[in-house]
């Protein structure tokens, strides 16, 4: 099992309960316990990290794809960006 995957976007819980968990998958935190193979398998997160484990990267081109326009997983498509070396538009000559 792969260990220390404490990154994923996160919101709480709520109704009183002290724990926060994925916001893509739901997993609680306690639940995870920073195990990607405890977030479900069709969690985002899982597959993004999954992605870049096995340096896939069709698969990364992919997700990258599925990741535009979502404000919650920002942070998963500019690693994954980064990882494929893909420049932001900005960056771009003109």
């Amino acid at each position: 099992m792969i260990d220390n995957f404490d990154d994923y976007p996160s919101v709480p819980i709520g109704s009183g309960n002290p724990y926060w968990c994925c916001a893509l998958c739901g997993k609680s935190a306690p639940q995870l316990f920073r195990h990607l193979e405890a977030h479900n398998s069709w969690c985002l997160y899982r597959k993004v990290k999954e992605a870049i484990i096995a340096d896939d990267k069709d698969l990364m081109l992919d997700l990258v794809i599925d990741l535009m326009g979502r404000n919650d997983c920002y942070s998963l498509g500019i690693e994954l960006r980064d990882k494929l070396g893909l420049k932001e538009a900005d960056d771009e000559d003109v």
